[in-house]
């Protein structure tokens, strides 16, 4: 997965959005890839869920991950390792992800060479956020009668849910 912008920290989103079953995360771990396609030496790292290595999403659901200390560089290319200990049901799955999958059973999750599968979909992964050493920029805000400069927010809204969630955060107006 290409990162659009560096930081220190960085948190995985999970998806289960489109799922029926409950889909289980038996392992997950991030990594730095160099040119080569390998992992950077000593960039390895566990992902975990409420300080737990597992985790369940339920149907239907997004899951955040814990924040993982793994500083990046704007355009760095990240390995996110997923072990599946469970039939998946069927996948919520980003079909064009434009980089390389691999499909292996058993938890592959520490292997650190260059992948070598067929496919180039993305797997339950839906984001990855990416905690920046700068502070926020102000934002404007559009809603429906006038303009309001909101600072220290970083706000990006992705989904039909956005809508309400924003009205929630912010009662007395509503946005566009």
């Amino acid at each position: 997965v290409r990162l659009s912008a560096g930081g220190r920290r960085l948190r995985l989103r999970l998806t289960n959005e489109y799922g029926a079953h409950p889909l289980a995360i038996g392992a997950v771990r991030v990594a730095l890839v160099g040119p080569n396609g390998a992992v950077v030496a000593g960039s390895d790292r566990a992902v975990a869920f409420s300080d737990a290595a597992s985790a369940t999403l339920a149907p239907g659901a997004p899951l955040l991950s814990d924040p993982v200390a793994l500083p990046t560089k704007a355009l760095a290319r990240l390995r996110i390792s997923l072990y599946l200990p469970t039939d998946t049901n069927g996948c919520t799955c980003h079909m064009s992800g434009s980089e390389l999958a691999q499909v292996s059973a058993g938890d592959t999750t520490k292997d650190a060479g260059p992948l070598a599968g067929p496919a180039t979909y993305r797997a339950f992964l839906s984001g990855v956020e990416v905690e920046s050493a700068a502070a926020p920029a102000p934002m404007t805000k559009a809603w429906k009668e006038e303009k309001e400069t909101v600072a220290n927010y970083a706000v990006i809204f992705s989904s039909a849910g956005d809508k309400k969630r924003a009205a929630e955060l912010l009662p007395s107006k509503e946005p566009l």
